[in-house]
């Protein structure tokens, strides 16, 4: 991401509920970056605690290991959401799956304060599709082909740790610079001809190949 003139606000949220018009925010994580994703400048994260419990999906619950305990000092929707509008009103929205954070985020702000999040969107689905090797783009899936940990997964800060990771794999290394198998082997062919014993490979051919064996090997 070569624009700096926005910063990237790599979001997760929790929820009580698969349908936004329906459950309640309940966990909210916020990693924003003003150097196009290099640093992370600013952290915010809040539980959110719930007014509505009745209305909540059984599943969505254990997914997110709610607990009243864990929940029981958080403050409530009304108290936090000025901040989070403050922190989203600008920049770019990048979430895994956005529109799902996008939505529900969007929605619960217009039905408190009026108030409108920025429009500007980055998925990391997307940018997997373009620059990963993988027949799936969750998150899971993600983990397990990268070797990373699944401990704490389905909660928003390790959820927005894995975002930043995934956005710098494939936006500021080469995993997604493929390597000209052909064009690498017609060179190596014209130097053996050539009598010489070394061939000129760039740092980017060289990188992207690694990382593709390490991507291959985890498959």
């Amino acid at each position: 991401m070569k624009n700096s003139n926005y910063p990237i606000h790599f979001v997760d949220i929790e929820t009580t509920h698969f349908d936004w018009r329906v459950g309640e925010i309940i966990e909210v994580c916020i990693w924003t970056s003003k150097d196009g994703g290099h640093t992370i400048s600013d952290r915010y994260h809040t539980y959110i605690k719930p007014q509505h419990l009745e209305r909540a999906n059984p599943r969505a619950l254990e997914v997110n290991g709610y607990t009243d305990e864990r929940w029981s000092m958080a403050p409530l929707w009304e108290d936090v959401c000025g901040e989070i509008f403050r922190i989203l009103e600008y920049g770019i929205f990048c979430a895994h799956n956005v529109n799902f954070d996008w939505y529900w985020l969007d929605h619960h702000i217009k039905s408190t304060s009026g108030q409108k999040i920025t429009w500007r969107k980055l998925d990391t689905q997307s940018l997997v599709w373009e620059h990963i090797p993988t027949q799936s783009a969750s998150m899971s899936k993600l983990r397990t082909l990268l070797g990373w940990s699944h401990y704490n997964a389905h909660t928003a800060q390790k959820d927005v740790e894995d975002l930043v990771r995934l956005y710098k794999l494939c936006v500021h290394t080469t995993i997604g610079h493929t390597p000209d198998i052909d064009a690498i082997k017609d060179h190596v062919e014209v130097v053996r001809r050539r009598g010489d014993d070394h061939v000129y490979l760039t740092i980017m051919d060289v990188d992207a190949m690694i990382k593709l064996i390490r991507l291959s090997q985890n498959q």
